[in-house]
Order: C-alpha cells, then sequence, then structure tokens
C-alpha cells in the first residue's frame, strides 16, 4: 500500500534498574532457602547416621565373647557410643557438604583467575605441589593424633565409670587421694595428646597462611609489573586479586574438612579394629 511504513527495529532490550534488583533479590532468597534446607537436611542425615551408628555397635558387642569384654572396657565402649558416632557423623555430613561448597568455589575462582590472567595463574600454580604434600603429612599426623585422643578418651572414661561404680570401697580404704591421682594421671595425658593436635594445627595453618601471604604479594607484585607494560588492565588485577582472596578462603575451608575427615577416618579405624 501506498501509505505502509516500515516498522522500526525495536531497540535491544535492556534491563531496568528495579528489574536488577527484583533479580537479585530473588536470587538471594533463593540461596536463603538453599542454606535452610541444606543445614536441616544434613542435621536430619547426621542424626540417621549417628542412630544407625550406635544401633549396629551395640548390636555387635552383643555378639562378642567374653574375651572381647576383657580387652575393651566399659569406659572404651561408652566413649565409642557417646562421642565417637558423632565425630564420624560430622565429617561425613557436614564436612562433606561444605568440602563440596568449598571445592566448587575453588574450581570457580581458578576459573576466573586464569581468565583473567593465564601467566599469572601459572606462576600460582607452582605453589600447589608443596601445598598438596605437606597437606597429605599433615593429614596423616591428624589422623595418628585423632586415634591416641580417641584411645586416651577412652581410658578416661573408663577410669570414672570404675571409681564411681567402687565409690563405697575407695571412701572405706580412704584411698581418695590415690584414686585423684590415677583419674588426674589420665586427664593429663589427654591434655598432652591435644597439646600436641594444637601445635600441629596451628603449624600447619601457619605455615599456610605464610604461603598464601607469599602468594599474594608475589601475584600484586607480577600484576602490577602486568599492568606497567600493558598486559593486564587495573580493573583486571583488582578483580583477580578479589579471586585470588575466594580462592585462598575456599583453600582454607578444604583444609578444615581435610581435617575432620581424618578425624572421621582414625574413629572409624578404631571402630573396625574393635568389631574383628
Amino acid at each position: 500500500p501506498k501509505n505502509f511504513t516500515p516498522l522500526e527495529p525495536l531497540p535491544p532490550y535492556r534491563i531496568a534498574e528495579d528489574d536488577f534488583l527484583y533479580i537479585m533479590g530473588g536470587l538471594l532468597l533463593l540461596s536463603t532457602a538453599a542454606t535452610f534446607s541444606r543445614i536441616i537436611l544434613m542435621r536430619i542425615i547426621g542424626e540417621n547416621l549417628v542412630s544407625r551408628l550406635r544401633s549396629t555397635f551395640m548390636k555387635k558387642i552383643y555378639l562378642q565373647d567374653m574375651a572381647f569384654y576383657d580387652n575393651n572396657k566399659v569406659g572404651d565402649l561408652i566413649s565409642r557410643l557417646s562421642s565417637d558416632a558423632y565425630v564420624v557423623s560430622k565429617s561425613i555430613t557436614q564436612n562433606a557438604s561444605d568440602g563440596i561448597k568449598h571445592s566448587l568455589i575453588l574450581a570457580s575462582s581458578l576459573t576466573m583467575m586464569f581468565v583473567l590472567s593465564p601467566n599469572l595463574s601459572l606462576v600460582m600454580l607452582a605453589f600447589a605441589p608443596p601445598l598438596l604434600f605437606f597437606s597429605y603429612l599433615y593429614g596423616l599426623k591428624i589422623r595418628s593424633l585423632s586415634r591416641q585422643l580417641q584411645q586416651a578418651t577412652g581410658a578416661l572414661t573408663k577410669v570414672s565409670e570404675q571409681q564411681l561404680n567402687s565409690i563405697r570401697t575407695i571412701q572405706s580404704f580412704t584411698a581418695e587421694v590415690k584414686e585423684l591421682h590415677r583419674y588426674n594421671s589420665r586427664i593429663r595425658d589427654v591434655w598432652r595428646i591435644s597439646y600436641k593436635d594444637a601445635v600441629t594445627n596451628a603449624t600447619f595453618f601457619g605455615s599456610t597462611g605464610i604461603l598464601g601471604n607469599v602468594t599474594f604479594l608475589l601475584t600484586l607484585g607480577l600484576g602490577t609489573r602486568f599492568v606497567l607494560n600493558g598486559s593486564m588492565s587495573v580493573g583486571d588485577l583488582t578483580a583477580y586479586l578479589i579471586y585470588t582472596e575466594y580462592c585462598g578462603s575456599a583453600t582454607f575451608g578444604i583444609s578444615n574438612f581435610y581435617t575432620e575427615l581424618f578425624k572421621g577416618a582414625a574413629v572409624s579405624y578404631t571402630h573396625l579394629r574393635a568389631h574383628e
């Protein structure tokens, strides 16, 4: 037709400020709901696991012969039923969830770091082999200390159970001071192992902290040189440093997950030896 005028192309759609706020608000609500559901789910799974561990352990105890009770006193068994079940449950449920979360953060941070500056990221990855090696040694040490602490705690519980059951006999022979010294000796055993565990943790996390600070300073120095020679912008360097912080935080979280996992492995190994 003569009066026909072609339609003008529509302008590209742009998200308005209000729409952006609505989207961000929806994502934050979704994140809150996911966190709420994760905590409840992990708690339910953990309690179910603790109940099943205790029931299975008690069933195994009933099937043992009398020689088993000569080698494993009541205090040890009570300690395993009470605290050890929670250690295993925590290492499998809550810490597994945190480990997966920190692993995803670490993977996404490393990906963005390589996108921003592959050369700078390759320099940072040079620190990964020594970190992995010392983490492996640290895990073996923590597993050994956790096993020793579990045994020392069981011995402490055994002594207290014996003394409370024999309180009339102890008072009749005025042996309160002697028995108190025996109990305090077991407490000192637990304290010494806990002290070794604290020193081991402090040494590992202090060393990784120093390594992280050196990595940050090296990243800042090399990144500044890249900015000066024009191969990297100031904005990219700032974003890279932010992702470095995310990467360090995720690495610290994975280290905690690694620690708790080995503690659970130590307790599980002790339970399996007890069932043999």
